[in-house]
């Protein structure tokens, strides 16, 4: 019984390491790859333009207000976007939200380059 339960912890053993150490296909970008073989990336440079931020914002569309913003800035794209909502009380009846949110614009300034992933 001893031996069994001995072979039985050597092959679980075997197996925990084995499924471990073997690779998984990602899917990167469009087409199935592994880590493996992702040789490089796309980035863009680009130069922050200006921070926005908008208050009482809907939470269903403050990704769009928040383009709308960064378009008007002349900027391109959003980066390191937050959102927080304050809680406040109303004459202690009632607790009021007011919805803040915030995001740097960004323009790009180059065109896309590869990069190589480490």
């Amino acid at each position: 019984m001893k031996n069994n339960l001995k072979l039985f912890g050597i092959i679980a053993a075997a197996a925990v390491v084995g499924l471990s150490v073997s690779g998984c296909a990602t899917p990167l970008g469009s087409e199935r790859v592994t880590w493996a073989n992702a040789e490089s990336t796309a980035v863009k440079d680009f130069e922050a333009v200006g921070i926005i931020v908008l208050r009482n914002v809907d939470a269903k569309t403050v990704s769009a207000d928040l383009m709308d913003a960064a378009k008007a800035m002349g900027g391109d794209d959003i980066i390191n976007v937050r959102f927080d909502m304050a809680y406040f009380p109303i004459i202690s009846l009632f607790k009021g939200t007011i919805n803040t949110a915030s995001a740097v614009a960004i323009k790009y300034t180059g065109a896309i380059i590869t990069a190589p992933v480490y």
